[in-house]
């Protein structure tokens, strides 16, 4: 039984590395340049490559006869339920907004956006809206089916999309330069308001800072 919850992690592990090194701007420049004006068609099989290979995945997971960790208390069922709430909050909304950009149904349509940098609604609050409510959402359904493959696939995830966001960030300054360093410093990445609790306290100890209005002791 232990022995398909080590095969989980590593299936989980190789997930991460295929994914990250099919996202890398140097893997993309490579295929680019293999296949020329065929490339408009990586962003849609990139995604099919992610659906099918999460959903071999996600039948291992369930195919695995896995040990309860212990009874869910009646009083944590109100907290995972709102937590399950919070996520699909975020969720859905990045979901709708996204899908064709993301899933690569795009490459049909006659003209190419240009990027724009997302900083209004859910942006405001934190930058990847997206993968705070991945997190929450995944971590809820633990607090419901408290079981050891469950809490295998919660932490894999959480440290895929933690590690991610280092490197979706790195893309994000090379394709947005400034402006997006400048959107690092006023918006927390996935913490709401840390960034700025953290401005806020920079700027009280500072030596200029004063409480009172000016010129008055």
């Amino acid at each position: 039984m232990m022995a398909r919850h080590f095969w989980l992690i590593a299936f989980w592990i190789l997930f991460g590395a295929l994914h990250s090194v099919i996202a890398s701007l140097w893997f993309k420049a490579w295929v680019k340049n293999l296949f020329g004006s065929w490339f408009r068609f990586y962003r849609l099989f990139y995604s099919a490559f992610s659906v099918l290979t999460l959903a071999l995945i996600l039948w291992f997971h369930f195919s695995i006869k896995s040990i309860r960790l212990w009874d869910v208390p009646p009083l944590t069922k109100p907290l995972a339920g709102l937590m399950l709430s919070a996520g699909i909050f975020l969720l859905l909304p990045c979901c709708l907004k996204y899908f064709k950009q993301v899933s690569g149904i795009g490459v049909w349509t006659k003209k190419d956006k240009t990027p724009v940098l997302e900083k209004d609604g859910l942006h405001g609050w934190v930058r990847h809206p997206l993968y705070l409510g991945t997190l929450i959402f995944i971590w809820a359904l633990f607090i419901f089916y408290p079981w050891l493959n469950g809490l295998v696939t919660c932490f894999m995830i959480s440290a895929y999309t933690l590690i991610g966001i280092r490197w979706e960030e790195k893309k994000l300054v090379h394709e947005f330069g400034a402006a997006y360093e400048k959107y690092q410093q006023e918006v927390p990445m996935i913490l709401p308001f840390f960034r700025r609790r953290k401005l806020q306290e920079s700027v009280r100890r500072s030596p200029h800072f004063s409480a009172g209005p000016p010129g008055k002791l």
